[in-house]
Parts: structure tokens; C-alpha cells; sequence
């Protein structure tokens, strides 16, 4: 699977750290099975790591959607596509600690399920899904998140009551989650580096190889708002992924 990706780094309250005094001060050193993270070329002008900046006590509110299609066929004959109705789950985030290294652990907590009804969903299977999906309230977790953006010692407590094929689920999406291809380069970079994310996301059954190309566009902070106006300007409101700490930034982009 290969992804080309284009990012920018847009921050208000936490955006990733451009200076060189937070590299200075060291950082958590990858792990074995963290995603291989390769510099192709530095980028123009003034360099600095990226880094993303913490703060103890800090509360977010997280919104995640997630769906799922399926190409099913059998042999040569014709494929047949099947989705189910996305669900948008809200979390409450907590920055409890910080370490020494730019290391944060974070403490989740799952708030609510929502299930985003299309025109075409059956209503049985939009009720059943919600009727499933409605005991993962409460769910909680626990993480801990590097200034360089690796996941580490990701833990999950699922509520009683959840069946046995959701919980494989949620606990395939912990795997994934410990593999995102959001992590930052170890070497200074500037405006239009180009880096290269390699991860494996491992299910009960197979193991997927991802490779994530990464450029870096711009570096700002400010306001949501200025910042999808510059991306609107530069026309690629709809290619990038944006990278920022702050969550509740985040929606905000969402909304401006």
C-alpha cells in the first residue's frame, strides 16, 4: 500500500515544536517495532526538528470517524462493494505526565458513539449497530506519546458487556493506533522535506505493510481559521494531512 501524503504544520495552543533547544534536550529513542521513519531530502531554508510540544494538565475533547468498506467477489466474476454506515466517536484527553524526554501519557476516555445514518442504510442495521456500539461508552485508555509522535505501551479497558467481535475490533484498532504514520524525522528539516513512514499493522490473521510518503508544505501557528484560508490559497485544502497536538485546533479546522 502506498500513500502519498502532503503535510502541514499548523498549531494554535500546542503545535509541533520548531526549535532546536527541544531536540537539545533529548528525546525517547525509537523502538523495535515503531514505524521506520527515513529522511528522502531536508527541504529549503532554515531548518529545525519538529517536534510536538506537551503540557501536564492539558484537556482536550478528540472526535474520530471512522468506516468501513469491502470489495467482495468470488474468482473472476464481478465484485460487489459493502459499507457500513460510519461512526464518529468522541473522547475525552487528558496530558497526565510528561517526561524528561518530551514524553507524554495521555488518559482517554470514550464519551460517546454516534452512528451517521445514510439514506441507503438499512434501518435494522443502523439500529443494530447502534444498540452494539452504544456499550463501548465508558471505554478506557491509555498511552503514552513521544515529542517525535511514535506511540508507546498503548493500553485499552473495554467495558462488560461488549461482544466478543467488537472487542477484536477495538483491539485491532490499538494495533493501528501504535502505527500511525504521523511520526516527525529525527533530523531538522524545512519546507519541502520529503519523508518516508514505514509501518506494519498486524491483525489476528495477516500483517499489513504501509509506506507513507510525507512533505512537508508549511509551518505556522495561529488561528484555525488563517490557517485554512493559507491552505485554500495554496489549493490543497483537500491533499494534505494537517499535524497538530491540539485537538480541539483541530476541530476548529474542521469548522472554518
Amino acid at each position: 500500500l502506498l500513500v502519498s501524503a502532503l503535510t502541514v504544520g499548523c498549531g494554535a495552543n500546542s503545535p509541533p515544536a520548531a526549535s532546536s533547544e527541544g531536540a537539545a534536550r533529548g528525546e525517547e529513542p525509537p523502538r523495535p517495532e515503531d514505524p521506520v521513519v527515513t529522511l528522502v531530502g531536508p527541504g529549503e531554508g532554515p531548518r529545525s526538528p519538529l517536534r510536538y510540544a506537551h503540557e501536564v494538565g492539558r484537556r482536550s475533547k478528540m472526535f474520530m470517524e471512522m468506516g468501513i468498506t469491502m470489495a467482495i467477489g468470488i474468482g473472476n466474476g464481478p465484485k460487489q462493494t459493502v459499507s457500513s454506515p460510519p461512526l464518529r466517536m468522541g473522547f475525552s484527553l487528558e496530558v497526565v505526565d510528561v517526561s524528561s524526554l518530551g514524553t507524554a501519557r495521555i488518559l482517554g476516555t470514550l464519551d460517546s458513539v454516534d452512528v451517521l445514518a445514510r439514506p441507503e442504510d438499512a434501518k435494522e442495521l443502523v439500529e443494530n449497530l447502534r444498540r452494539e456500539t452504544g456499550s463501548l461508552v465508558g471505554l478506557k485508555t491509555e498511552s503514552s506519546f513521544t515529542n517525535r509522535g511514535f506511540t508507546h505501551d498503548a493500553k485499552t479497558s473495554i467495558p462488560e458487556g461488549v461482544s466478543p467481535k467488537l472487542r477484536s475490533t477495538i483491539e485491532g484498532a490499538q494495533s493501528m493506533s501504535e502505527q500511525a504514520p504521523g511520526a516527525f524525522p529525527r533530523e531538522p528539516v524545512g519546507i519541502g522535506a520529503h519523508w518516508r513512514v514505514q509501518s506494519k499493522i498486524k491483525s489476528a490473521m495477516m500483517t499489513f505493510e504501509q509506506t507513507t510518503l510525507v512533505t512537508l508544505v508549511e509551518r505556522k501557528g495561529g488561528d484555525a481559521a488563517t490557517c485554512v484560508k493559507l491552505l485554500e490559497k495554496k489549493k490543497l485544502l483537500d491533499r494534505l494531512v494537517g499535524q497538530s497536538f491540539g485537538w480541539e485546533y483541530v476541530t476548529q479546522c474542521r469548522q472554518a
